[in-house]
């Protein structure tokens, strides 16, 4: 019997390419949302240079911030995205590929540092929200507010999920982890996950020892995430 496989995917960047003009857009959020998390003391200028110290160190829950003016963690989060307004359009190619995988018996789960309600706002647009059922999207509310970059409790829970959901066992060989960022993928790789880079066009990522594989899009992924055919015995082949 073939052993069930779990793909979990990123979704900034991964499910869909991060374009240029996005970047402004989410430097105007961090500005917005730190003025409003400061009740509006701070100016412009200094909420957006507050807002990304913060987000270098401690990611887009804003933690630094949260904690100078007494904010609970998610109300951070959910005002940063809040503030974030740029379009998305379905890529029938990744939906392709998305379905095709489903249809080889593939479990498919979304692990992000964004919020639940950036996800409901977002997978629509891109035509996904049927691929990806709610409770097969994991967002930093969910974990705690912990940085995939270092710390484990993101991915042990992404299994603990699927598990529950399903009753099914994972061998961690049978285990995906696709990012956009290199950084990410260092503790599945510890974990014996399978890891892929997606990077969108940029130039290809250097050789690294925790990435297994890498292509510009998830679609460029599909020959290592495809099942492969099972071996047939030369006998069988030869109607013995």
């Amino acid at each position: 019997m073939t052993e069930p496989q779990l793909i979990v995917f990123d979704f900034d960047g991964t499910l869909y390419p991060f374009k240029d003009e996005y970047f402004n857009t989410i430097h105007k959020a961090v500005a917005l949302s730190v003025r409003e998390l400061s009740s509006n003391t701070l100016d412009e200028e200094n909420a957006f240079h507050m807002g990304m110290e913060s987000y270098r160190s401690t990611g887009l829950a804003f933690r630094s911030v949260c904690n100078a003016f007494n904010i609970d963690l998610k109300v951070g989060l959910e005002t940063h995205h809040r503030h974030i307004h740029f379009d998305l359009e379905p890529d029938p190619e990744l939906i392709e590929s998305l379905e095709a995988l489903r249809e080889s018996g593939a479990h498919l789960m979304i692990l992000t540092h964004a919020s639940q309600s950036f996800l409901e706002r977002k997978l629509p647009m891109l035509g996904l929200n049927e691929i990806f059922s709610p409770n097969m999207r994991l967002t930093h509310e969910d974990y705690n507010f912990a940085m995939k970059s270092n710390c484990s409790a993101p991915f042990l829970l992404a299994v603990q999920r699927v598990q529950q959901k399903t009753g099914l066992r994972f061998n961690p060989r049978k285990i995906w982890m696709i990012e956009d960022t290199h950084a990410n993928l260092k503790i599945p790789h510890a974990m014996g996950w399978n890891t892929a880079l997606t990077h969108h066009h940029r130039p290809a990522p250097d050789p690294a020892t925790h990435i297994h594989v890498s292509a510009p899009t998830v679609s460029g992924l599909m020959p290592a995430l495809l099942p492969k055919p099972e071996a047939i015995p030369a006998l069988l082949m030869l109607g013995i």
